[in-house]
C-alpha cells in the first residue's frame, strides 16, 4: 500500500507540471498566465508541499519554525527565511504551513516573471516544470526563493530597470549568500557580452575552473573565512587547510546533460539567430556558467545549485530558439530528447526519494 500512495505523488506532481504547461499552452492569443490561474496552480504546488515528506532539510526547518528557541539561528542564517517564519508565526506554529507557504511563494513568483517577459514561449514552463528547477522549491527553502528572486532581477535586467533589478538582487541575498554571485554576473553581462574578445577569455576562464577547481578553492576559502560566520558554513566540504573533503562523483555531471545540450545547440545557431534574439551573447553566457556548475558538481556536487540562477533565463532562451527554428523535424528531434532527458532524470529523481527516503528531501 506504501508503495501505491508513492506512485501516487510521482504521477500527481508530474500532472501538476502538465496542468502548469496547458494553462500557458491553451492561452495562445494573450501568451499569458491569468491571475487567478497563477494563485491555482500556486495553491496546487503549495498543497503537494504538505504531503511530500519531512526528511531532511525540510525536516530541520520544520522543527526550526515549530520552536521559537531557534529563531536566532534562523535569523542569523537567513533574515528573509526569518521573516517569513515571524509572519507566520502570527497564526501558527504548524510546520506544514511553512511546508506550504514556500512552494506558494516558489512559484507565485515564477509565473509571475512568465507575464512580466516580452520574448517567452510555454515550452519554457515546460521545461522548468519538468527540471530540478520545480524540484528546488519543496528542497531548499532558503535557495529557492532566492533563485526566484534571482529570475524576476533578470526581467528587470532585460528591462534596464536598474532599481528593481537591485531590489530583487538585495532580496535573494537576504535568503540565501550565494546570491551575490548574480553581481559578477551581471557586471559580466552588462561589460563584456559586446566584445568577442572579452567573451573569448569569460569562456576560457570558465573551462580552465573545472580544472583548477581545488586549486581556486583554496584561496576562495582563506579569503571568505575571513567574513564572520562564513567559517563554519564551509567546514561541511573544507577541511582546515582548505582542502575539499569531497571525492570526485562524475556520474552527477549527467544531470547537466539538458543544459550542456542548450548551451552547444546555441553555439551553433549563434550566427543564424543573433541578430533575431535580442541578447543572445547574455543568454548565452549564462548558459556555459551553468554548464560549468554541473561540471564543477563533480568536484564538490552542491556547485549545481549555483547554476540554478541561470535556470529561468536560459529555458527563455531555448525557447526562443525553438521558435525562431524552421526546421521542423530538427525542432521536434531536440526538444523531444530535451524533454525526454528532463523527464527521466526528474522520474528518477522522484523515485529515489520516494521508494528509499520515504519523500523529498
Amino acid at each position: 500500500m506504501e508503495y501505491v500512495i508513492y506512485i501516487f505523488k510521482i504521477i500527481l506532481y508530474i500532472f501538476n507540471i502538465l496542468i502548469m504547461y496547458k494553462c500557458i499552452k491553451t492561452n495562445k492569443k494573450i501568451n499569458k498566465f491569468s491571475f487567478s490561474s497563477i494563485i491555482i496552480i500556486s495553491l496546487i504546488m503549495g498543497i503537494y508541499g504538505i504531503i511530500c515528506g519531512d526528511l531532511s532539510d525540510r525536516r530541520r526547518y520544520g522543527l526550526f519554525f515549530s520552536n521559537s528557541i531557534y529563531d536566532y539561528i534562523i535569523r542569523n542564517d537567513s533574515i528573509g527565511l526569518y521573516y517569513i517564519y515571524k509572519f507566520l508565526h502570527l497564526f501558527t506554529y504548524n510546520k506544514y504551513f511553512l511546508f506550504f507557504i514556500i512552494p506558494f511563494i516558489y512559484f507565485f513568483i515564477t509565473l509571475t516573471i512568465y507575464n512580466k517577459m516580452e520574448e517567452v514561449y510555454p515550452l519554457c514552463i515546460l521545461l522548468l516544470g519538468l527540471s530540478n528547477y520545480s524540484t528546488f522549491g519543496y528542497i531548499a527553502f532558503k535557495q529557492c526563493i532566492a533563485v526566484a528572486l534571482i529570475s524576476l532581477s533578470w526581467s528587470y535586467y532585460l528591462k534596464k530597470d536598474a532599481l528593481k533589478c537591485i531590489i530583487s538582487m538585495l532580496l535573494a541575498i537576504a535568503f540565501h549568500e550565494t546570491a551575490l554571485i548574480v553581481i559578477p554576473i551581471y557586471l559580466c553581462l552588462t561589460f563584456i557580452s559586446k566584445s568577442g574578445i572579452m567573451r573569448l577569455i569569460t569562456y576560457i576562464i570558465l573551462a580552465l575552473s573545472v580544472f583548477f577547481f581545488k586549486d581556486i578553492c583554496m584561496i576562495l576559502y582563506k579569503v571568505l573565512n575571513l567574513i564572520p560566520g562564513m567559517g563554519i558554513q564551509m567546514s561541511g566540504y573544507f577541511n582546515s587547510s582548505g582542502e575539499l573533503q569531497t571525492s570526485m562523483n562524475y556520474l552527477t555531471i549527467i544531470k547537466g546533460l539538458p543544459i550542456f545540450i542548450i548551451t552547444f545547440y546555441a553555439f551553433i545557431k549563434k550566427k543564424a539567430l543573433k541578430d533575431k534574439i535580442k541578447n543572445y551573447n547574455k543568454y548565452l553566457i549564462l548558459c556555459v556558467f551553468c554548464s560549468i556548475s554541473w561540471l564543477l558538481s563533480m568536484h564538490m556536487y552542491w556547485m549545481w545549485r549555483l547554476g540554478m540562477y541561470c535556470y529561468y533565463p536560459i529555458f527563455i532562451f531555448f525557447s526562443q530558439i525553438m521558435h525562431y527554428q524552421y526546421n521542423g523535424q530538427e525542432k521536434r528531434v531536440l526538444i523531444f530528447i530535451e524533454v525526454l532527458l528532463l523527464l527521466f532524470i526528474l522520474v528518477r529523481y522522484l523515485i529515489q526519494c520516494y521508494f528509499i527516503y520515504g519523500g523529498i528531501y
